[in-house]
């Protein structure tokens, strides 16, 4: 019946200059409608899950992230960068590897998350 859009609460970190989600957000989307959810930077969505949830794959058939920010690179520029950027690089491939069963990278520039499951593909207009 089409595609729906899902919104969620989330907040703005001033330290990470992100917003992080705030809650389960799959306890916000009916079972039955489960089916197949695309996820916007699905190591970003996870870093701050809740704990006591059912995971992505659990709540849907198929689960595809698309990865465009190289959050490593970002992380190598603050304060403690060349140790923060390594631990945030593993922590995103694990992130990725677990909750997702196909990844679609804008740009073979960025890191690897789980090459078993990625793809290079210009899903926004962006060229490499």
């Amino acid at each position: 019946n089409g595609v729906k859009i899902c919104f969620y609460p989330a907040r703005y970190h001033v330290f990470q200059c992100s917003i992080f989600a705030m809650g389960d957000i799959c306890s916000l989307i009916d079972d039955e409608k489960a089916d197949v959810c695309i996820m916007e930077e699905p190591e970003h969505l996870n870093w701050f899950r809740p704990v006591d949830t059912n995971s992505w794959p659990q709540k849907f058939n198929f689960v595809v992230g698309i990865i465009h920010t190289n959050y490593k690179a970002y992380a190598r520029e603050q304060i403690f960068g060349m140790v923060v950027s390594p631990a945030l690089g593993t922590l995103s491939s694990i992130m990725v590897r677990a909750y997702c069963h196909k990844i679609i990278k804008l740009s073979g520039t960025l890191q690897t998350f789980a090459s078993e499951k990625e793809v290079v593909n210009n899903t926004h207009g962006i060229r490499s």
